[in-house]
């Protein structure tokens, strides 16, 4: 009986750590640093906003266009509401800066 148990115990045990739940918000959310829109799956049809997700930090979000100009700045505070983002391209560049977890959404 107590081989049984234990068995079921281990069991148990390794079941549990094969299963890991990714958030969401986790699949959107980027840091610091440049981004090339085609490494990502954007759809130039679909409208995107952004969003601070930190509660301290601040962030400015870059767009530049396929000849390197900037289309779009936005300066997020923390906890910022969402802001819409002109149409994303596959060949556009984001660039972010400040220490803020932006969301894409």
């Amino acid at each position: 009986m107590k081989k049984l148990i234990i068995s079921f115990l281990i069991f148990l045990c390794l079941s549990l750590n094969i299963i890991r739940v990714i958030p969401v918000y986790a699949l959107t959310s980027f840091k610091e640093g440049i981004y090339k829109l085609e490494d990502f799956n954007f759809s130039p049809d679909n409208l995107y906003s952004v969003q601070n997700a930190t509660t301290t930090d601040t962030s400015l979000v870059l767009l530049f266009d396929e000849n390197q100009l900037i289309i779009q700045t936005i300066a997020l505070k923390p906890n910022s509401p969402k802001i819409a983002l002109l149409p994303l391209k596959p060949n556009y560049r984001l660039v972010i800066l400040g220490q803020g977890r932006v969301i894409i959404s």
